[in-house]
């Protein structure tokens, strides 16, 4: 069965090594409530380190990361523009700052 769900894409793991070098940097700064899943070229989801490891031995690669858009954030569904220059769903206390540039600004 497939679903649709709503995300914000943080980034893409071109490559097995990739995802090793830099995982905890590109998506470890989360904060707990966010909920961050990986998917794919096939769409499935990666969970645990075993699942990259398999990705990587079937050639799953590109994998794609993705923030969950939790039911609280879609009050505000328009996208705006954000202090980085992409469109992002934006923090509801910061004017012009998505999440992503908050934790780096933090």
């Amino acid at each position: 069965m497939k679903i649709e769900i709503q995300v914000e894409e943080i980034c893409t793991f071109h490559h097995h090594a990739q995802w090793v070098n830099h995982a905890s940097s590109w998506i470890g700064g989360f904060r707990k409530e966010e909920k961050i899943i990986c998917i794919d070229k096939n769409g499935n989801t990666l969970t645990i380190g075993m699942d990259f490891r398999v990705a990587k031995e079937k050639d799953l690669f590109p994998v794609k990361a993705y923030r969950c858009i939790r039911t609280s954030e879609v009050s505000t569904p328009s996208k705006q523009k954000c202090m980085c220059g992409k469109d992002h769903i934006m923090h509801e206390e910061l004017d012009n700052v998505c999440d992503k540039c908050e934790r780096e600004l933090s």
